[in-house]
């Protein structure tokens, strides 16, 4: 009988801020100019990721292998866009100099799971003639 064979992995993601890209490459902006509106709050993202794989192999002939992942996700986001957000010229008033804006929030808090479990054995096909 062949030892255990077993792998971990943790992976942990955190968005702080979004790039403007120009081809593949951040476009030369400097950090500290925001081209967002400078009411909008802080968002938070937030995904933890672990998954672990585990393989066996009985003999020559029989194996298994099994699989698990558990993903759990924070987001809080808060969005200001121009209204109407499809025409943004109509929302601002160039008189006054007012922008019509949408205030929306979105959290999302999920928890997914993912699992599966491998039985292989190799067959050997012989053609009768």
């Amino acid at each position: 009988m062949q030892p255990l064979n077993c792998k971990w992995s943790i992976r942990i993601l955190s968005l702080i801020s979004a790039f403007l890209l120009i081809g593949k490459r951040p476009a030369p902006i400097p950090i500290s100019r925001s081209l967002g509106d400078p009411n909008t709050p802080t968002s938070n993202i937030n995904q933890v990721q672990l998954g672990s794989l585990l393989n066996h192999r009985f003999n020559e002939d029989w194996a298994i292998h099994s699989r698990f992942l558990a993903s759990f996700d924070d987001v809080n986001q808060t969005f200001v866009t121009p209204t109407p957000a499809f025409n943004p010229a109509r929302a601002l008033d160039q008189a006054t100099g007012i922008m019509q804006r949408n205030v929306s929030y979105e959290e999302n808090n999920n928890e997914k799971y993912a699992t599966n479990l491998d039985l292989t054995e190799k067959l050997i096909w012989a053609l009768a003639t």
